[in-house]
């Protein structure tokens, strides 16, 4: 039982590297598995300037869209997993529309406090996951 709500509905598509097959760079491709729904206590956009030298004209053109997810359990997630935000889960627990984001990076865990795991899991407190969507 966590004190801290969690109202935001995301579709979580765990990705992991088929080991068994190469692309033509020589690296093991990301497949999908199963889709899971999960909730979260918090979804915020984080803003700000990145500097960045342009190196092309594709690349002005691009745009960077961060996003912060904390989570009562950020184990499930992992580097480069995708996570549907916005969507709508129905009555047979499909997840319908959203927008792809990215995990960037392995998510930060929040309960390494003094007080011990089991305690800070048990409030609540999980971690943050940092999303990424480049359009």
């Amino acid at each position: 039982m966590s004190l801290f709500s969690e109202p935001y509905t995301v579709c979580h598509i765990p990705r992991r590297p088929d080991l068994n097959t190469t692309d033509r760079n020589g690296n093991h491709p990301l497949r999908p598995l199963p889709p899971v729904i999960r909730t979260c206590q918090e979804l915020a956009q984080q803003g700000g300037g990145k500097s960045q030298s342009i190196k092309n004209p594709e690349h002005a053109q691009r745009t960077d869209t961060w996003v912060l997810m904390a989570c009562s359990d950020v184990s499930p997630y992992s580097d480069q997993d995708q996570v549907l935000l916005f969507g709508q889960a129905d009555d047979q627990g499909n997840y319908i529309g959203g927008t792809a984001y990215v995990v960037d990076g392995d998510p930060a865990d929040d309960t390494r406090g003094w007080l011990g795991q089991a305690i800070y899991k048990g409030l609540g407190f999980g971690g943050t996951v940092n999303l990424r969507r480049v359009t």
